[in-house]
């Protein structure tokens, strides 16, 4: 997976995926709004929210499909024993 631009490209709204944030450096997985409470595109991260048009996050990429469990690990996040 690439590092999509918000220039070129916006997520679907309410995806959950990963963001870039040049300021701080930081990558975060984030949810995407297209219209927050009637206050335009937003990102949410627990306390850390960013309107688009702020232009703190610059980049995204989808998240990655989430690992293949052994029926071992299955039984063992179902409270089950090896």
């Amino acid at each position: 997976m690439n590092w999509i631009s918000v220039d070129e490209r916006l997520p679907d709204d309410q995806q959950e995926i990963l963001t870039y944030w040049p300021e701080r450096n930081m990558i975060q997985v984030q949810r995407f709004y297209e219209d927050y409470a009637g206050l335009g595109r937003w990102w949410m991260h627990g306390w850390q929210n960013h309107s688009l048009k702020y232009n703190r996050i610059t980049h995204w990429m989808p998240l990655p499909a989430p690992p293949i469990l052994s029926n071992k690990q299955l039984k063992l996040t179902q409270g089950g024993t090896a």
